[in-house]
């Protein structure tokens, strides 16, 4: 399960990453900034979204686990911490 949410969370970031440069930076639409805060890089990401994602991608991975197994009758995840 952690390998999976590190996964997640690592695309995630990533995507927003790029995402921010596009359009903030280079087209110049300031939709977000991160500026303000701590440990943030361009202020495009930052660690205290990067955890909420990683937050996110839990609840995203269990849910996604129930209706796999509720639809199409796959094996229920088994979370080891």
């Amino acid at each position: 399960m952690w390998i999976q949410v590190i996964r997640c969370t690592v695309f995630v970031v990533s995507c927003e990453f790029i995402t921010g440069i596009i359009v903030n930076k280079w087209l110049r639409w300031a939709v977000w900034d991160y500026s303000n805060q701590p440990y943030n890089l361009y202020g495009q990401i930052c660690l205290p979204f990067a955890v909420f994602f990683s937050g996110l991608s839990v609840l995203g991975i269990v849910l996604s686990s129930i209706l796999m197994h509720w639809i199409y009758g796959e094996e229920k995840l088994k979370i080891h911490i």
